[in-house]
């Protein structure tokens, strides 16, 4: 493994940390101590070890870095370090879950994960109540076993086919591939008891996100799912993290204890503005503004939409994608509500580029600086034609060269492919693949880009060139007819 850039190390909420939120104390390397300098409403533990959890198997560990290899055999590669809990489970070594020595009632848990190829595990909220973490990438249904779904409950006694009942698909499918870092962000709560024990209110899930997406809101739950710890319900328990079904790695982990109202001291604070959702049931392409990273926005921006609930956006003023997403479409109700805005949001799980920079450039060398504008290079765009599909082909003129960009969902819902090609050939033309912190070669013409947020899989008999690029990497390819790679997230 080519690794170009290790990830810095931060103090809480980090790459490089793991942490759990639990109550007003702060425990760190195993010790106990008030910290009055860490500003939290409630606790961070912080983790370099184990100590948290209940009696650990050999197949836990805490370690600095983490892969999974995208087509892989479901293992995961590690370097030594802090701020990453791993669990490598094999044919000869299977695991076992890892449990909280802390009980919980009403909480807040926010976590990212890596899934492994066919990865399966889950969380189980006060050790009763499971949501699935599963390798589910390239499924266009999903169902209650899948990434992000409430488990079923199981009853041995119902007709076959009919055990399993009682869970809940997430409402989209926005799972990332394998070997990228995922978020899960839940709001849960507690059932309710009487004086006498007797369960007064269920369980609920006040809301599920999985990479930005609401997945689930205000579902109640009847009871624990399959393979909880026990059948009883309570109403403080731990949180179970499922160990014995495959390889996972975690970081980032919070656990913030909560005393939320019931549903009906809710209903007043219920949004009041009906938003404006536009669907892609066929491809659609909607123009816009569109606010990115730094506040930055992009005024000529062009979305295009699949039925495959795969998406992106376009700056027509540099010739570039600069974001891509999985599930709904996008968010109007900036442009159409009240007076407007003229903008647009992505509803789905959102892959950012960052700031739109010009995709195509002549350099002097392969090593030279990437221009930051349009400023000298004769950049003009010239719109989009649309093919039999309903698609767009971008073409625009640089340096004198005319080029055409056109982008499509892969068949296999992996991602987007793009090929870019001129119409003549010039010299120190290159294509810039992509531009981030970090850039790993993975795989013969396979890169990891950024902290584990996407892959670019090149299809080109062109050598790409990693190189440094104004304190950043960047990942280029020569330009000399055409270009054809994949955007794999």
């Amino acid at each position: 493994m080519n690794k170009i850039k290790k990830r810095r190390s931060f103090l809480v909420v980090s790459s490089l940390c793991f942490a759990i939120v639990i109550s007003s104390v702060v425990l760190a390397r195993g010790q106990m101590s008030k910290d009055s300098s860490m500003d939290f409403d409630s606790t961070s533990v912080l983790i370099d070890d184990l100590s948290a959890f209940q009696s650990v198997s050999s197949t836990w560990s805490v370690v600095g870095n983490a892969w999974a290899d995208l087509y892989g055999d479901g293992q995961i590669s590690t370097e030594p370090g802090t701020g990453i809990i791993v669990n490598k489970v094999s044919e000869n070594q299977h695991g076992k879950d890892l449990v909280t020595k802390a009980e919980f009632g009403d909480l807040h848990l926010s976590m990212e994960y890596m899934m492994t190829k066919g990865g399966n595990s889950g969380i189980y909220l006060q050790g009763l109540y499971e949501i699935q973490l599963l390798d589910s990438w390239m499924n266009k249904v999903v169902r209650p076993g899948d990434n992000g779904g409430l488990y079923n409950r199981w009853d041995e006694s119902r007709p076959d086919g009919n055990k399993g009942y009682g869970g809940r698909a997430p409402r989209w499918n926005v799972s990332k591939a394998p070997g990228l870092w995922q978020h899960l962000d839940i709001v849960f709560r507690a059932p309710r008891f009487d004086d006498d024990g007797n369960r007064t209110e269920k369980a609920i899930l006040k809301s599920v996100r999985l990479n930005g997406v609401l997945i689930h809101d205000n579902v109640q739950l009847s009871g624990p799912t399959r393979g909880s710890l026990s059948g009883k319900e309570t109403s403080h328990g731990p949180l179970r993290i499922q160990g014995d079904h495959g390889s996972l790695a975690l970081r980032n982990i919070s656990l913030t204890p909560l005393d939320l109202p019931g549903a009906s001291d809710e209903e007043e604070n219920r949004r009041i503005t009906n938003p404006i959702y536009l669907e892609a049931k066929n491809n659609t392409v909607h123009r816009s503004f569109m606010d990115v990273a730094d506040d930055y926005r992009v005024t000529r921006s062009v979305s295009v939409g699949s039925p495959e609930d795969i998406h992106y956006s376009y700056d027509m003023d540099c010739g570039n994608v600069f974001q891509v997403w999985r599930g709904p479409f996008l968010n109007t109700t900036p442009m159409w509500h009240s007076r407007g805005d003229g903008s647009a949001r992505p509803q789905g799980g959102l892959t950012s580029f960052g700031y739109p920079v010009l995709s195509v450039a002549v350099l002097e060398n392969s090593q030279s600086l990437w221009p930051t504008d349009t400023l000298g290079t004769g950049f003009r765009p010239m719109g989009y034609r649309m093919t039999k599909d309903d698609l767009p082909i971008f073409t625009y003129k640089q340096n004198g060269v005319e080029i055409h960009d056109q982008i499509g969902v892969l068949e296999n819902r992996e991602g987007l492919l793009r090929e870019i090609s001129t119409e003549s050939v010039t010299s120190n033309l290159f294509h810039q693949l992509a531009s981030a912190s970090m850039i790993e070669k993975v795989g013969e013409n396979l890169f990891l880009i950024g902290d584990h947020s996407y892959y670019i899989a090149v299809d080109s008999t062109e050598k790409p060139i990693i190189r440094e690029d104004g304190g950043k990497y960047s990942l280029i390819i020569p330009l000399k007819d055409s270009i054809k790679y994949s955007i794999l997230f």
